[in-house]
């Protein structure tokens, strides 16, 4: 990236030098160009949604104070503190800040790239709209990813926003927080009645406001593990998998994982909603980037329904590091779980890394399949 000086060198996380993907796209240049056209300098800077730290490397080396860098995504961050690290820019002028933490003090500007999910946004507009009336907002995002309703959204919080031209297919838009304030959205419920489950999500929870159709098609295949197991749900969204398996046998050691504090966070509500003897149990939360930190044959089982894309982008890197890590997780005879779409070709993958793999089942759009971690 060369639109300032020193030229910035970024990287995506996590690292896979086969990508070809960017660390940034064509509107965060835009929110750069407009920054040169009209240079300033902020005492306290508001970045959100920054998918790996471009903007925030960016505008401390314009010696912007204070940065906080407002995001759901634990990868997100960690790309940011790396690109930091990398760069040697002043680590102590930016903080790291998820979606349910409390925000600090208003800021002199704020910046949103419109993220994938729209309740997220909206839950980030409502926020933003609590700031002193006037405080300037830039707006950025890829024209494919700014459908109608974002904009909608947008219009609702702000009231009047100006687009400017578009160029290399995106956008950014100017708006000021207006008078009144927009509701958060309140977290979705509903009943799985067959597992018993009483279920919740955050904004920016996947399939936020019923059960996805991956993880239905995997709770009809659980695994039966018959001796007192450390289980993890990797990816884990808000838990339905763990908790399902807990229903069945509390007995297990449970540990849900997710790079999402917004699912972990709806994880851990969930496990308190549906086990009244919660602090009895064996369960663990934990938001980071796959089982990064587990000891090596630590892990009896994994269950994992992998994502495909991150942030934007659509990607197999984020499963590939999964199976990965569980091999070098999972002792001895123990298991990886997974569900997927069937044309992802996640067999492939689990026989290269496994050695072997067996179809549990399998309907039109899923499979699910199993891999024996072997000594």
């Amino acid at each position: 990236m060369n639109l300032a000086t020193p030229t910035l060198e970024l990287a995506r996380f996590p690292l896979d030098k086969r990508e070809t993907l960017l660390p940034f796209d064509a509107a965060d240049e835009l929110i750069m160009e407009w920054w040169h056209r009209h240079p300033q300098r902020w005492q306290n800077l508001w970045i959100l949604n920054d998918s790996f730290g471009a903007l925030s490397c960016f505008f401390s080396q314009q010696s912007s104070n204070h940065i906080q860098h407002i995001s759901d995504s634990f990868l997100a961050q960690q790309a940011l503190l790396n690109n930091v690290k990398h760069n040697q820019l002043d680590a102590s002028r930016i903080h790291l800040l998820d979606c349910l933490q409390p925000w600090p003090d208003a800021p002199d500007q704020v910046i949103i790239k419109v993220p994938k999910n729209l309740t997220l946004l909206k839950h980030q507009l409502a926020r933003i709209s609590q700031l002193p009336t006037d405080t300037p907002v830039v707006i950025g995002a890829r024209l494919k990813d700014l459908p109608a309703k974002a904009i909608k959204l947008l219009k609702q919080a702000f009231g009047n926003v100006v687009p400017e031209l578009a160029k290399r297919k995106a956008r950014i838009m100017h708006a000021t927080v207006a008078e009144t304030t927009m509701a958060e959205p309140a977290a979705s419920k509903w009943e799985i009645a067959e597992h018993q489950l009483q279920m919740s999500n955050h904004a920016n929870v996947f399939s936020r406001a019923s059960l996805d159709i991956g993880a239905a098609f995997m709770l009809q295949h659980l695994p039966q593990l018959t001796k007192p197991s450390r289980v993890v749900d990797l990816g884990c969204g808000n838990g339905v998998l763990a908790l399902a398996m807990a229903k069945q046998n509390p007995s297990h050691e449970y540990i849900l994982v997710d790079e999402s504090h917004m699912a972990v966070a709806s994880a851990k509500a969930n496990a308190q909603a549906n086990f009244a003897n919660l602090d009895e149990l064996k369960f663990n939360f934990l938001c980071q980037h796959s089982l990064t930190g587990f000891a090596d044959h630590s892990v009896d089982f994994v269950i994992c329904n992998p994502p495909f894309h991150q942030q934007q982008a659509i990607t197999d890197e984020i499963a590939w590091q999964m199976f990965s890590q569980a091999h070098k997780a999972l002792r001895s005879g123990g298991k990886l779980r997974i569900v997927g779409n069937r044309h992802l070709g996640y067999h492939i993958k689990l026989k290269r890394i496994f050695g072997g793999v067996s179809r549990i089942a399998a309907n039109a759009k899923f499979v699910i399949l199993e891999s024996e971690k072997r000594d």
